[in-house]
């Protein structure tokens, strides 16, 4: 029986665990401070809205996370809503954050304090800690990555069959989160599958899985499309209903963004894979980078089927998430991450023994201070109030009955306003960034598409009877005659006798 990586140093459990919670509740009260007080903005508000209402958010609709969020806001805490969403986060980052303190316990020597220390380097890079104190949903799906590593070294280690249903359930569940999670069920599902060659395991596994992974989109999404709940951004702006198989597959399998997946050419795909290595280099301090190839290096020597395993999840992650053509694509490398961590902490581990550990140990620590000093000014970014002070400055400069025009990003925060706050339920709002993705789906020629979404954006305009207001000017200004009302927010006049063709 293959035995796992750590062999050479032996620990009292009461010290693993000891170190364990403490990084635990560290991170929980970092990422719990720095959270923001109010509603952010992104995908932030838009998920907000879709917990409160238990609506339909984007693709692939995120059925798990909204029931599970929605009960968590539940719980009687002295928070605003909004709030008690990034604790979500926050939970869910310290949870993996202290499973991959347990991770690194199991695969590699190191001791408690020095893994300690490798897991707070990534716990504050940039891109871990941002996602970690807001409204996201990666957060979770690393804690359920990291588990599933968890349970998998527990499997690997005795082979049970009971072990391979709880893997095969537990991803499972995963994939009702997020699709990203089949990158790593692949992997480690292929290898159960090589080393149990019992049919009537894997297949009652693989049945598990595929029942677990689609019974929450397949009950969620058409019930919740049939009780017309406050939020269905796919009701508005998409022509498609949950209720039919075939649209409903194409929520599930995220047919919304195919248009961004695998989107660059062979020059700008290695453009991307180096843009990766840059954010990889920043994420762990410059030191991480030759600390994770030593890990990889070391780890080669010791066990090379786990370690195999670990660098096809890096390797797919990087490959799949590099293609995919979105501007907040870099919060997207997370499991990539955590495995690069583990690395990051077996390479330490050989430095320590090959030099003095003492100055290791003062080392990471000294790493660990850097990425928490350089890194605060952004983490701080996320505890401003911006997304919420504009929209309620917005919405007190609006007149009664008023349209106003907003991308996505200050769409949702103000329609958050208005359904969670009851503030002003008069503003008509108009989201012309989901219109016009709605539209691409329906006419994916470019032309086409980009002409009907300005067709609809001057209905709005001259259709409405109330007055009009903008955030973006320059969709209009070419045309229409504007006035400046504030910072961001832009009076738009309909052309003289304009006819509304609704």
């Amino acid at each position: 029986m293959l035995t796992l990586l750590r062999s050479r140093r032996e620990y009292q459990p009461t010290r693993q665990r000891y170190y364990g919670l403490a990084v635990l509740a560290f991170t929980l009260f970092i990422y719990g401070v720095t959270a923001p007080p109010a509603v952010h903005t992104y995908d932030s508000a838009e998920l907000a809205l879709g917990a409160h209402s238990l609506g339909i958010v984007h693709a692939p609709g995120y059925p798990l996370y909204l029931l599970l969020v929605n009960g968590f806001t539940r719980l009687p805490l002295p928070l605003e809503f909004a709030v008690k969403m990034h604790l979500f986060s926050a939970v869910c980052g310290a949870l993996t954050c202290w499973l991959l303190y347990r991770l690194a316990m199991r695969l590699t020597s190191a001791e408690p304090l020095l893994a300690a220390g490798g897991v707070l380097v990534y716990a504050f890079a940039p891109s871990v800690w941002g996602v970690s104190a807001v409204t996201e949903v990666y957060t979770l799906h690393t804690a359920l990555m990291a588990l599933g590593l968890l349970c998998f070294l527990r499997w690997w280690a005795k082979p049970r069959r009971w072990w391979v249903y709880s893997l095969c359930g537990l991803f499972g569940v995963a994939a009702a989160h997020h699709l990203a999670s089949v990158l790593v069920a692949g992997v480690l599902l292929t290898l159960i599958m090589l080393r149990t060659p019992v049919p009537r395991v894997w297949i009652r596994g693989t049945l598990l899985y595929v029942a677990l992974a689609t019974l929450p989109y397949l009950v969620y999404l058409p019930l919740r499309w049939l009780a017309t709940p406050d939020f269905n951004m796919v009701m508005e702006h998409f022509d498609r209903n949950l209720t039919r198989p075939a649209d409903l597959l194409w929520m599930m399998r995220g047919g919304m963004f195919r248009h961004e997946a695998f989107a660059y050419g062979p020059w700008g795909y290695l453009v991307e894979l180096g843009r990766f290595v840059v954010a990889l280099t920043w994420n762990f301090a410059v030191v991480g980078l030759p600390l994770g190839a030593a890990g990889v290096a070391v780890l080669w020597q010791r066990q090379r089927q786990l370690t195999l395993m670990l660098l096809a999840i890096f390797g797919l992650q990087v490959l799949v998430f590099s293609g995919y053509a979105v501007f907040d694509k870099w919060q997207m490398f997370h499991t990539a991450y955590l495995v690069w961590a583990i690395f990051v902490i077996a390479g330490a581990d050989w430095l320590a023994e090959h030099s003095v550990p003492h100055t290791v140990r003062l080392a990471t620590a000294a790493v660990v201070l850097l990425q928490m000093g350089v890194h605060w000014q952004g983490a701080a970014f996320f505890r401003d109030t911006s997304a919420h002070d504009r929209a309620v400055a917005t919405l007190q400069a609006l007149p009664p009955d008023a349209l106003l025009l907003a991308a996505w990003t200050e769409a949702y925060p103000v329609r958050y306003l208005q359904a969670v706050q009851g503030a002003r339920p008069d503003v008509h709002l108009y989201n012309y960034t989901s219109a016009a993705t709605g539209l691409r789906d329906r006419y994916p020629a470019r032309q086409d598409w980009v002409d009907r979404a300005w067709a609809a954006l001057q209905q709005q305009i001259n259709c409405h009877p109330g007055a009009v207001y903008i955030t973006e000017v320059e969709l209009v200004r070419a045309v229409y005659e504007t006035q400046w009302v504030q910072p961001g927010l832009y009076r738009v006049f309909p052309l003289p006798g304009a006819v509304c063709t609704r």
